[in-house]
């Protein structure tokens, strides 16, 4: 990771990143020198992308790299898969657009926010536009064996239970196409569970810090989902979209008269949409 640092210090993507992120954990609620929403994960999927995007920067552009090694830590089944590494950059899709390498061809362009961007360069990493039925992010790889273009996908779930065979099988299905890698990340764990499909890996409980390592607390954090209302600190809850400095402060103070007892409480003595406040309520299963 400090070749990343080093050498790509003009990288919009490396120069958001925290890498001395103690302030986070240690801030205290009422601490308002920390700007909101400052380089916290609201969404795991956006973690995901960004860290694959930031492994991408370890190796130089065009260098051949077992996928093993860009995944490492990882439990899969990739043997000697070797890929040429592209220095990828981030981007949303506009809209929900298919993660199956079979659904594209040469001259596929997908139009992101920022950009049309070229499916055959290989230089981006793409999350996926909310609900999409495929994987929420992706990005393509052209395998050194074959010179194919294939995809390699992103899968997060937050789940409580652990992940049967079967569905693991159902994701890889709906997100590639023969030849394809899927990659399933959870914070549940998985000890059981048998990697029966080609190039497939997942990162679990068992898993998490060798894959994730010096980002492993903050990762777990945020596929938990989001904090408690009624323990979040300042920066947490700034961290969350929709919560600004001023609602977080107006959470705390409320908070500290009398915890909330669910959203219609904490609507009415706060006053903020009810909408912006599911995140906090919603039942994560």
């Amino acid at each position: 990771m400090a070749h990343a640092n080093h050498y790509n210090a003009n990288d919009p993507l490396l120069r958001n990143w925290d890498f001395a992120y103690y302030k986070e954990v240690f801030n205290e609620s009422e601490e308002s020198s920390i700007p909101p929403g400052c380089q916290y994960w609201q969404h795991f999927e956006y973690f995901v992308a960004q860290f694959r995007s930031l492994k991408s920067y370890v190796y130089e552009d065009g260098q051949q790299v077992d996928l093993c090694t860009i995944h490492d830590g990882a439990k899969h089944n990739f043997k000697n898969s070797i890929i040429y590494n592209r220095n990828l950059t981030l981007t949303h899709s506009i809209g929900r657009v298919s993660t199956n390498s079979g659904d594209y061809n040469q001259d596929t362009k997908i139009l992101c926010q920022a950009e049309e961007i070229d499916i055959a360069e290989a230089k981006h990493i793409v999350i996926n536009a909310p609900s999409a039925k495929y994987s929420d992010s992706f990005c393509p790889i052209k395998m050194v064996n074959t010179g194919q273009l294939r995809m390699e996908t992103h899968q997060c779930k937050l789940l409580k239970d652990s992940i049967s065979q079967q569905k693991f099988h159902d994701e890889y299905k709906k997100a590639t196409s023969q030849g394809d890698t899927i990659i399933l990340y959870t914070s549940t764990s998985c000890k059981g569970l048998e990697l029966q499909n080609s190039m497939s890996a997942i990162i679990s409980k068992e898993n998490w810090k060798e894959y994730f390592e010096p980002f492993a607390g903050r990762c777990y954090n945020y596929a938990m989902g989001p904090p408690d209302i009624n323990k979040a600190t300042y920066t947490q809850l700034t961290g969350i979209e929709k919560i600004g400095k001023e609602r977080a402060i107006t959470v705390i103070k409320e908070r500290k008269r009398l915890k909330f007892s669910d959203k219609e409480d904490c609507n009415t003595r706060t006053k903020i949409p009810r909408q912006d406040l599911d995140p906090f309520f919603q039942d994560n299963k």
